[in-house]
């Protein structure tokens, strides 16, 4: 059987944040979502990778897998009950300030206006109203595409998913893959709702699962 561990990263260091983004960008790298959160300019995948696991640092849990000799070969961020993406200001300051300064116009139009709005409206719609704020909620997750497949992105889940069972807590995330979605119902989670989005590259529907 090959090695699989998986860490806790507590107040990682730079170059640990430039790492586990580098890796959901190439996990990420032809994902509709992802095109469409940075308006299909892949030279800002990586710093939109890094501002969601540098915020995930500061007010959640963000873990990293090893497989066989890659030292990281997928991440999990998640925020725990009570907590959300840029519900502080020192989240903010790890990474998303400058990531959303460096957005063109209309793509904070549709992130202010269009995209943050629907997403909270279709997530309280799935789910109900404060459910997602009392869960374990994964914020971003993804694997080496070599190594997919291979056991890491369970691994990744088995450690949250004991830890918010020990609490009582559920656990929920969205996705934007059909494959992902059978993927997350083998490993036990309900599929809640689905909605389609506009974008600029062309849009994407996002599923909201829940366990």
């Amino acid at each position: 059987m090959s090695s699989i561990e998986v860490r806790l990263l507590e107040k990682p260091s730079d170059t640990e944040l430039d790492d586990a983004s580098q890796v959901l960008a190439k996990a990420f790298e032809k994902d509709v979502f992802v095109a469409s959160c940075i308006g299909g300019d892949q030279s800002l995948n990586i710093a939109f990778q890094r501002a969601t696991i540098a915020a995930a640092a500061v007010a959640g849990k963000v873990y990293v897998a090893s497989y066989e000799d890659i030292k990281v070969a997928g991440v999990a961020a998640w925020f725990g009950p009570g907590r959300g993406l840029l519900d502080s200001p020192d989240q903010g300051e790890a990474g998303y300030n400058a990531l959303l300064a460096s957005f063109p116009p209309e793509l904070m139009k549709w992130w202010m206006e269009y995209f943050l709005p629907k997403y909270n409206a279709q997530t309280t719609s799935a789910l109900g109203e404060g459910v997602k704020l009392g869960a374990w909620h994964l914020q971003m997750f993804g694997v080496l595409p070599e190594c997919q497949g291979k056991g890491v992105g369970s691994s990744l889940m088995t450690v949250m998913e004991s830890k918010a069972f020990a609490e009582g807590k559920t656990l929920c995330l969205e996705t934007d893959s059909e494959h992902n979605v059978k993927m997350y119902e083998h490993w036990g989670y309900a599929l809640k709702g689905k909605d389609d989005y506009e974008s600029s590259t062309g849009g994407f529907t996002l599923y909201i699962l829940e366990k």
